[in-house]
């Protein structure tokens, strides 16, 4: 069956929330597409982008294409052209939100110290989630 991502991700950025993460996002300057990108990927579609992103030709992966009429798992695979639109709408709409002030103090994944600088630049292939609450 086919599966239209934006559709899906925008409807559901569309009901999350109050104001919704769609109006959030508008309201920020991104399209409706930049916005579905965003939540789609936040909720679990990096599982397919991320792969793509970080340089992978395909991603395989199991999934419930059939929801919500057949509780049916697949597996689907997706190569790099399928996913490639995705990666930069995602990369455009990120391009668009506003800068994190500079003394922000991120963390991300482990608790474990890494050899560098404080204010260097840490390049990570593909996209990333951090956050400003070490503990959560």
């Amino acid at each position: 069956p086919e599966r239209y991502v934006f559709a899906h991700n925008r409807a559901r950025a569309a009901g999350s929330g109050f104001p919704s993460s769609l109006q959030l996002g508008l309201g920020q300057g991104l399209t409706e597409h930049e916005v579905a990108a965003i939540f789609g990927w936040s909720t679990g579609d990096y599982r397919v982008v991320n792969p793509i992103a970080r340089g992978e030709d395909e991603v395989i992966f199991e999934d419930y294409p059939f929801l919500p009429t057949k509780l049916t798992k697949a597996k689907c695979r997706l190569s790099r052209d399928d996913v490639m639109p995705y990666v930069y709408i995602l990369s455009s709409a990120l391009s668009k939100l506003p800068p994190l002030g500079s003394t922000q103090r991120l963390w991300r994944g482990h608790r474990r110290n890494i050899n560098v600088e404080v204010g260097s630049t840490i390049v990570l292939r593909g996209f990333t989630s951090v956050s400003r609450d070490r503990d959560n």
